[in-house]
């Protein structure tokens, strides 16, 4: 005859605790806020006005098709490319948002005879307006 097991459980250690205040300690300082983002008025966060992103990439395509998947390239809004060498491309993106970098990639990505978009750098700026004294 089988052993009976006994049901698995967590031990009591892992229980839920209650609240910090509830039991008399103090609450957790709040985390450092990030600088792209800020209090309104009404106390709610929000991200910065405005934000500047400068990416590049790697296009990397069949050789004999370099100079038209440049040339394609070069009618999107927003990217550059600055060398075409035997099928492999240097391209650069600017944008407002990390979405329509992310969207930019997204169409690189879908040019056909495209075989890879390797990322290669991201640098990005708030250009948020400065915070009045004692605003957080």
């Amino acid at each position: 005859m089988p052993a009976k097991h006994k049901p698995l459980g967590f031990p009591r250690s892992w229980a839920p605790s209650p609240s910090r205040e509830l039991i008399g300690m103090p609450a957790r300082p709040a985390a450092p806020v990030s600088p792209l983002v800020r209090k309104t008025q009404y106390g709610s966060w929000q991200m910065a006005e405005s934000e500047y992103h400068v990416a590049s990439y790697v296009v990397s395509c069949r050789a004999q098709d370099g100079t038209a998947v440049a040339a394609t390239i070069e009618a999107m809004p927003g990217l550059e490319v600055h060398v075409e060498e035997k099928g492999k491309l240097v391209v650069t993106a600017e944008a407002a948002d990390v979405k329509e970098l992310a969207d930019m990639t997204a169409q690189l990505e879908a040019i056909r005879s495209v075989v890879t978009v390797a990322p290669v750098y991201h640098e990005f700026e708030n250009e948020s307006p400065e915070r009045a004294p004692g605003e957080t």
